[in-house]
């Protein structure tokens, strides 16, 4: 027979160092075990979503750098071509027999028809040795020169065409980009030179409408002193100015390639750039793209993927405590109600959980049952 005294020496087995760190094991109930494993259910979906969202944005950051650099490629052979079609032009020009005798008269007469015929030029003239202008498509000013110009005194030097820097330029004070090239005289020597003045507005306009940028790329163009030509959009504002020293590295980098930076304007953008040296017109061509506007597609599914995944959470808590209320709580409810009954003394109390087939359903017909034979006891012994 079994010695009560052992019995009475038994003590629970406490959890290690529970006394010791005051540890009191969480006590859960059924509900919140059950949103438990409802959030446990979700963690799959996050964690794909997660995945997906990591991957999704370095495949667009690759694309939009790439993008940029497209774009600024396609920028920089639209302004080779357009300087280009000017350098043909003045080839032509300094064939022009007019041209070689100086024909003063017939030369500005003749230019000023010319000049009609491309609005890209604000003017078309020729200048002697000296910087002198004696033949343009516009009024010379008496005090005109182009001695001190830099591009002037390249094109003399070298013989060859030149493409200046931003200019203010002294026929007609606009902005211009001046393209020049030396002519012969009648004796087969460099007489002067024959120039147009690209319009550096009407260069801002036809980037400002070109389909292939749209309206979310930046596009800038300097000159080889880091001179804004073009800047799209806001060509008022920064035309004119310099680029700070914190863009020489892509301006003069050694080769094209992409970038991330901060704009003029404090925006953060995608650079894709054409470096100067690159460039055999010996211009910079960046474009850059917005991080806000070619991430809104990411952001947009990144919303959508996370609401779908917190919509499926909330329903599927609600469903829980639907759930739980209904098939858990209802019938312990009852069989908690009719033992409270029979501890009171009340014999003829019945849990009536209904016709389910769950275990809680089960477990009250057992207890009905159970309650129906002792009652019939507690009668027969009475």
């Amino acid at each position: 027979m079994d010695d009560p005294r052992l019995v009475e020496d038994v003590q629970p087995v406490e959890p290690a160092g529970a006394k010791r760190a005051g540890f009191a094991p969480p006590r859960l109930g059924i509900l919140a075990r059950l949103f438990a494993l409802v959030v446990l259910s979700i963690l799959p979906a996050l964690s794909v979503q997660i995945y997906n969202e990591v991957e999704l944005r370095s495949s667009r950051e690759v694309d939009v750098r790439n993008n940029a650099l497209r774009l600024a490629k396609f920028a920089s052979g639209e302004l080779d071509r357009i300087i280009d079609n000017a350098r043909g032009l003045l080839v032509s020009l300094s064939q022009l027999p007019l041209m070689r005798n100086r024909d003063v008269e017939n030369c500005s007469s003749y230019l000023t028809a010319l000049v009609r015929s491309f609005p890209q030029y604000r003017v078309i003239g020729a200048i002697d040795l000296n910087g002198r202008p004696f033949c343009a498509s516009a009024p010379i000013p008496a005090e005109a020169t182009t001695e001190d110009r830099p591009y002037f005194k390249k094109a003399i030097e070298t013989g060859r065409f030149t493409i200046g820097e931003y200019t203010i330029g002294k026929i007609i004070a606009k902005p211009v980009l001046p393209l020049v090239l030396p002519f012969l005289g009648s004796d087969d020597r460099i007489a002067g030179v024959i120039y147009v003045s690209l319009d550096l507005e009407w260069l801002a306009r036809y980037f400002a409408d070109s389909k292939p940028l749209g309206k979310q790329a930046t596009l800038a163009i300097t000159d080889r002193e880091a001179t804004i030509l073009v800047r799209i959009p806001d060509n008022q504002l920064y035309a004119g100015t310099r680029f700070s020293k914190i863009y020489f590295n892509q301006i003069f980098a050694e080769q094209p390639g992409t970038a991330e930076i901060t704009g003029v304007d404090g925006v953060p953008r995608n650079l894709g750039y054409i470096p100067i040296n690159q460039m055999p017109i010996g211009l910079y061509v960046g474009v850059a793209l917005t991080r806000e506007d070619a991430f809104a597609p990411v952001n947009r599914a990144s919303i959508a993927g996370f609401t779908i995944i917190i919509a499926g959470l909330l329903l599927g808590l609600a469903m829980a405590w639907l759930g739980a209320q209904r098939f858990i709580y209802r019938p312990i409810g009852k069989l908690m109600a009719a033992a409270s009954q029979w501890s009171r003394g009340n014999f003829g109390a019945r849990a009536d959980v209904g016709r389910g087939s769950s275990e809680l359903a089960e477990l009250g017909r057992t207890f009905d049952s159970m309650a129906a034979l002792l009652q019939r006891q507690q009668e027969d012994n009475a």
